[in-house]
C-alpha cells in the first residue's frame, strides 16, 4: 500500500477502458447542465455589460479583425467596456473571444460556455486520477466541481471566466500527468493551458505558470523547452495583439479604455491616481464610474487584511455542502495538492492586488479546491483500507459513506436553489427585445435614450461591429445631435427607444 501523498502512475489500459468512459459521462454532464442554465433560465442572451463586450469581440474575431474602424461620430457609439477610438473593439484581452469565436460564426454561441464546463469537469476528474487518487475520489472532486451553484452560475456565461477556468483545469490536469508519466508533450500542454489563461485573464496564466515550481522534480530540460516554448509564445502573440490594436507593444486596450474613461482602475493598493479621463462616460453609465471610482478609493493597505478574509469566504461559498468542505479539511494535508495549492495560492494573492471583487473572479480557483475534495475522499477511502481491525474500519468506511453522502445531498441542493447570474435582467432584457422588433425587422437606426436612474448594466448596445450589418444599429440618443447622425445612414428610418417607458417610436 502506497503512502498518503504519495504520486501514483495513472495506468493506461484501466484509464483507456473505465476513465474515459467516466470523463465522458462527466463532460455531457456539465455541458449539457450549463446549456440548461444558460438558455432556459438565462434566455440564452448577454445579461451584462461584460457578456455584451465579449461577444462584439467575438464577433469581431470571427469576422477576420482584430478591432474594426471608429464609427462616424464615435460619441453614438459609446458602451460599457468597449473603446470607439482610435479603433473601436472591446477593451478585453483576446483569449475568451476566440474560444467564442467560432460558436458565435456559427450562432450556436451558447455553445461555448457548455463546452468549457464539461471540458472543465472531466480535466478536474482527470486531474484527480493522474494525481494516483481512486475513481471514487476522482469523481467526488469532479461531482463537487460541478454542483457547485456559484460554478454553475459563472460558469453559463458569456465572461471570460469559464475560460481561464478551463485553462486552470487542463493546466492541473497536465501538471499531474506530467509529474506521474514525465512525457514532454504533458509539458507542452501544462505551457499551452498557462498560455491560454494569459491571454485570457493574465493572472491566471502567470499564477499558473509559476506553480510549476511546485513540481521541480517533474521537469526535464526537454519538458521544460516545451512548455517555456509555448507560454512564450502565447506571452508574444499577447504583445502582438497589443500592437495591431492600440499600436503599443505594451499598451493593452484595457489600459487604454482605463486611460480614455477610468483612469484610476486598475491593480493597485493605496490612493488612486488623480489624472483626469481623456473621454467622459455618457451619462447612463456614470454610476458605474462613480461607484468603481469609489471602490478604488478606499482600496487601501489598511482594508487587504479584511479584503482578504473576505474573499476567502467568497472562495469558500463555492464549496456546495458541510461534506464538501470536510472533505477539503482532510484533503488539504495531501501531498497530492502541492500544484492546485501554489497556483490557487499565487492566483488569490494578484487578486488581491485588485480592488473590484465579485464572486465570478473566485472560479478560475475552483478547480484547485475541488482538487481538495477529491483528495480529502482519497485519504479517507485510504485510511479505511489499511485499517485492519473490523471496528475502526467499519467506523472510517461510514465516516466516508457519510461525507459523500453529504456532498450528493449538498450538490442537489445547491442546483435545486441555483441563481443564475444576471437573471434579475431577463425580463426587461426580454421586454426590450419584444419592443425593438419592429425596428429589427426594418433594420433601423435606434436611438436608446436612458432615464435617470436606469439599471446601469442594462446592456443594449451593439452585438455585431459591421455597422451597415446591425438589424438594429443600436446608438446612444444625443437630442438636438440626432440628425447628423441620421445623415451617416440615409437607408435606415429611424426610431426613439425609450428604456423607462420601454416604448419605441419611429421618427419622421
Amino acid at each position: 500500500m502506497a503512502r498518503a501523498g504519495s504520486q501514483l502512475p495513472l495506468p493506461t489500459h484501466r484509464f483507456a477502458r473505465a476513465d474515459a468512459a467516466v470523463c465522458a459521462l462527466l463532460f455531457v454532464a456539465g455541458a449539457g447542465l450549463c446549456t440548461w442554465v444558460l438558455l432556459r433560465l438565462r434566455g440564452g442572451l448577454p445579461l451584462l455589460d461584460d457578456e455584451v463586450a465579449y461577444l462584439f469581440q467575438a464577433r469581431t474575431f470571427a469576422d477576420g479583425h482584430l478591432s474594426v474602424p471608429s464609427p462616424p461620430l464615435p460619441e453614438f457609439f459609446e458602451a460599457a467596456h468597449l473603446l470607439v477610438v482610435p479603433r473601436m473593439m472591446a477593451k478585453y484581452f483576446p483569449g475568451h473571444a476566440l474560444v467564442l469565436a467560432p460558436f458565435v460564426a456559427l450562432g450556436v454561441r451558447w455553445a461555448a460556455p457548455a463546452l468549457l464546463l464539461g471540458g472543465s469537469t472531466a480535466l478536474v476528474y482527470l486531474a484527480a486520477r493522474a494525481s494516483g487518487l481512486g475513481m471514487l475520489a476522482a469523481l467526488a472532486g469532479a461531482v463537487a466541481f460541478l454542483g457547485s451553484g456559484d460554478n454553475l452560475a459563472a460558469a453559463a456565461t458569456f465572461l471570460s471566466q469559464p475560460t481561464g477556468t478551463f485553462c486552470a483545469a487542463a493546466g492541473l490536469a497536465a501538471a499531474a500527468l506530467l509529474r506521474s508519466r514525465g512525457q514532454a508533450r504533458w509539458a507542452a500542454a501544462f505551457g499551452a493551458a498557462a498560455g491560454l489563461a494569459l491571454l485570457t485573464r493574465p493572472f491566471d496564466g502567470l499564477a499558473l505558470a509559476a506553480a510549476a515550481v511546485a513540481m521541480p522534480r517533474s521537469w526535464t530540460p526537454r519538458g521544460a523547452a516545451a512548455a517555456g516554448g509555448v507560454f512564450l509564445l502565447c506571452g508574444l502573440a499577447l504583445l502582438g495583439f497589443c500592437k495591431a490594436t492600440t499600436g503599443a507593444w505594451t499598451l493593452t486596450p484595457w489600459a487604454l479604455y482605463a486611460r480614455q474613461y477610468m483612469p484610476y482602475d486598475g491593480p493597485g493598493v493605496g490612493p488612486a491616481p488623480q489624472t483626469a479621463p481623456e473621454r467622459t462616460f455618457p451619462p447612463h453609465l456614470r454610476s458605474m464610474d462613480e461607484s468603481f471610482r469609489v471602490s478604488r478609493a478606499h482600496y487601501t493597505a489598511s482594508v487587504l487584511p479584511h479584503a482578504a478574509a473576505v474573499r476567502a469566504r467568497v472562495l469558500l461559498d463555492y464549496l456546495p455542502g458541510a461534506g464538501a468542505g470536510a472533505l477539503l479539511v482532510i484533503g488539504l494535508s495531501s501531498g497530492l495538492l502541492a500544484v492546485p495549492l501554489t497556483y490557487a495560492a499565487l492566483l488569490f494573492l494578484l487578486q488581491l492586488g485588485f480592488h473590484s471583487q465579485h464572486p465570478w473572479y473566485a472560479q478560475e480557483l475552483w478547480p484547485a479546491l475541488a482538487l481538495g475534495v477529491a483528495a480529502g475522499a482519497g485519504r479517507l477511502v485510504q485510511l479505511t483500507l489499511s485499517v485492519r481491525a473490523r471496528l475502526p474500519r467499519l467506523l472510517l468506511a461510514s465516516a466516508t459513506g457519510v461525507a459523500l453522502v453529504l456532498l450528493a445531498a449538498g450538490c442537489a441542493l445547491e442546483l435545486r436553489e441555483l441563481a443564475p447570474l444576471g437573471a434579475n435582467l431577463l425580463p426587461p432584457l426580454r421586454a426590450a427585445q419584444r419592443a425593438l422588433e419592429p425596428a429589427r425587422k426594418a433594420a433601423g437606426l435606434v436611438f436608446v435614450r436612458y432615464p435617470p436612474g436606469s439599471p446601469e448594466f442594462f446592456p443594449l448596445s451593439n452585438l455585431d461591429p459591421d455597422l451597415q450589418r446591425a438589424a438594429p444599429l443600436l446608438v446612444l440618443d444625443l437630442g438636438a445631435r440626432n440628425p447628423e447622425l441620421r445623415r451617416q445612414f440615409p437607408a435606415r428610418p429611424a426610431f426613439l427607444y425609450d428604456v423607462g417607458a420601454g416604448t419605441l417610436q419611429q421618427l419622421p
